[in-house]
């Protein structure tokens, strides 16, 4: 008797004060809050039983991990009681009397509630570890979604429209699921694939039935979707291409760095401005102090690498993933359960021409400059792994690796299985602030280009994550073509061979005796005096007096430089990018320079190749991309090239 009276009092409870009209905001609301704090703690409770990884993830990740968790189940309530009210409720059915926009029911209302919770709990989260959580986009987004659902709760106003769009939810589950596979290192797996494919269908579902709706979390699946452009300006000294990239350090904090298609890492200098060393920078004998640099004590986001992370096993280039936990000196039943939580140890990266970068491995939040459908949006992405050098050698700024590894910036962010592109100005743009080239990563750096010219990607196995190409042979103005060696249009089963696309290296670097054989022939052909005393001052091989009687000093006679690939592929390189006037006007004379260079065992350029007969046989150099688009497509396996003015398209 006993118990059916307190069953008795129960329900009444519920019936008369919870579910009343007048309760069910305020019950449904606390009933949100406290979903969400039993799904972060079951999440959390499952995932440290069946997920192996968990434990090494840092504090950080944990929590965010949690709040995915929590984010799931609440996408998946408020969908299907979305659906429900919308299509089978008949609350909105057309049988009923009244305006549409005027009806709920106390389910809708406390279905409204329970979202509001959500809202309510997340953005205290977002609040109290900002930025790590989420950035102002996250700030608006949820505020501007909980006051929306907020007021058609509390007025009964508008509920159809607020469910239908609430029904977009259900492209969460993917979204976290997708942010899951890439923290436990399942990025290149067919689930990470199959998921990938699950939620395009499921946008394009959505898309078609009630438009596209931002909603939480877009920045961690837009690169799916998004078309990317960042800015690429020129180091005039160096005569390299930059990237302009960010990282979040309380503030938006902007570096600048060399886009390099030969290496992986990104890195940014780090300490303050007096302990940053870089030596042979310049002047040979002084040090250069680049600025900004970036300080990983004042970001709150930033947390080293773990030395069990596949990126530590990357950048230390082991065979043996156990090794940077055993040099970190963790202990052996932790390393070999995947459990130790050392932090990654410190690594020398080297360069070409003796460059080297001292540094260790940290995670940050990196933001691009993008759109989305021409929209310009700032998007955040949390966990880039990126080298914070302190001391380096012949290396006075960051690099943005843009080659074929994991730690590559395309690759973390998930473009490397599209590709991208990428068209430089000319090098009269250099000092020029108001303009920059562009660079397109995703989608819509594929899509139409029918009129480029293909040529297929080659394979190394020694050096897998260069881009590779292969060159047939060169030809001068009409003339015929000189044949390249064979090395230069196949690899070897040694991983040599071929000619490498890397923007890292300034010109273009081609073997003897291929390399002698173009410049007798240019010499052969070219009309001009030869200028042997700028040829011995600045190391090029073949200058020539050109009569300028009026600047700028473009009408020469000078021929067209073509290469041709693999493919039946003729390029022929803008004039500009082949040669370059090393002198000012004098006497109505203007000293014009071929800048190509020879392909040395030791070549001074800062690139990884080797020499003619170890590595690549060949490297097309940022130079000769001048006034070229240039699109990597990673889907086909192939690189496209169409020569254009890359300034109307800045």
């Amino acid at each position: 008797m006993a118990a059916k009276a307190y069953k008795y009092k129960a329900e009444l409870l519920v019936k008369d004060y919870l579910l009343a009209d007048s309760y069910v905001p305020y019950a449904s609301v606390l009933g949100g809050i406290l979903m969400c704090k039993l799904s972060y703690d079951f999440t959390r409770f499952i995932s440290s039983f069946y997920f192996k990884g968990y434990a090494s993830l840092t504090k950080m990740q944990k929590i965010e991990w949690n709040n995915r968790g929590m984010s799931t189940v609440h996408a998946i309530f408020i969908t299907l009681m979305s659906a429900y009210l919308v299509f089978f409720s008949g609350l909105f059915s057309d049988q009923q009397n009244g305006p549409v926009t005027f009806r709920s029911s106390s389910l809708s209302n406390f279905t409204l509630g329970v979202s509001v919770g959500y809202f309510i709990t997340d953005l205290a989260m977002i609040l109290w570890l900002y930025p790590s959580l989420g950035g102002m986009e996250y700030l608006v987004h949820h505020v501007l979604s909980l006051t929306a659902v907020t007021y058609t709760m509390l007025s009964g106003e508008g509920q159809l429209y607020t469910f239908m769009s609430l029904i977009s939810e259900t492209t969460t589950p993917g979204i976290n699921l997708r942010w899951f596979l890439d923290v436990a290192g399942m990025k290149r797996s067919k689930r990470y694939v199959v998921n990938g494919v699950a939620m395009f269908v499921t946008w394009l579902v959505h898309g078609d039935s009630s438009g596209l709706n931002v909603h939480d979390g877009y920045q961690t699946h837009i690169s799916d979707l998004i078309l990317v452009r960042i800015q690429i300006k020129q180091m005039e000294t160096f005569g390299y291409l930059l990237i302009l990239c960010g990282f979040q350090q309380g503030k938006e904090k902007v570096f600048q760095v060399y886009l390099d298609t030969g290496s992986d890492l990104t890195w940014v200098p780090c300490g303050t401005n007096s302990s940053y060393q870089c030596l042979k920078c310049g002047n040979e004998h002084s040090t250069s102090k680049p600025t900004p640099t970036f300080s990983p004590s004042q970001s709150s986001s930033n947390m080293r690498e773990l030395c069990g992370s596949h990126f530590c096993v990357d950048i230390h280039s082991s065979d043996n993933s156990h090794d940077p936990c055993a040099a970190a000196g963790c202990a052996i039943p932790s390393f070999m359960s995947g459990l130790c939580t050392r932090p990654c140890p410190p690594f020398s990266y080297t360069y070409g021409g003796g460059a080297l970068v001292l540094g260790s491995l940290a995670k940050d939040i990196v933001t691009l400059h993008g759109s989305i459908f021409g929209i310009a949006i700032l998007l955040d992405f949390p966990g880039f792994c990126f080298g914070c050098v302190g001391s380096s050698i012949r290396e006075p700024i960051g690099i943005a690796g843009f080659g074929k590894g994991s730690l590559s910036l395309p690759s973390q962010l998930g473009f490397l299985d599209k590709g991208f592109s990428h068209c430089f100005l000319g090098f009269r743009f250099a000092r020029n602030p108001n303009f920059t080239s562009s660079l397109i990563m995703g989608d819509l750096a594929l899509s139409a280009k029918d009129d480029f010219l293909f040529t297929p990607m080659l394979k190394s196995i020694t050096n897998p994550n260069f881009y590779y190409i292969g060159l047939d042979g060169v030809s001068i103005g009409d003339g015929a073509a000189i044949a390249a060696p064979p090395s230069l249009s196949s690899i070897d089963s040694e991983g040599n061979g071929g000619m490498i696309v890397d923007t890292g290296t300034t010109y273009t670097h081609l073997p003897d005796p291929f390399y002698t054989t173009i410049l007798s022939s240019l010499a052969s052909v070219i009309p001009y005096e030869r200028s042997y005393d700028l040829e011995m001052r600045t190391g090029f091989d073949l200058c020539f007096k050109i009569p300028c009687p009026h600047t700028p000093c473009t009408q020469d006679e000078l021929p067209l430089i073509n290469f041709h690939f693999l493919g039946d592929v003729k390029l022929t390189l803008p004039k500009d990018s082949c040669y370059y006037a090393v002198t000012a006007p004098k006497n109505s004379v203007v000293v014009k320079c071929l800048l190509f260079q020879r392909m040395d065992d030791d070549d001074d350029d800062d690139n990884d190749v080797g020499g003619a007969n170890n590595g690549p046989g060949a490297v097309l150099g940022s130079f000769q991309m001048q006034n070229v688009e240039i699109v990597y497509d990673m889907e086909v396996g192939r690189i496209g090239f169409q020569p254009k003015d890359c300034a109307l398209h800045a």
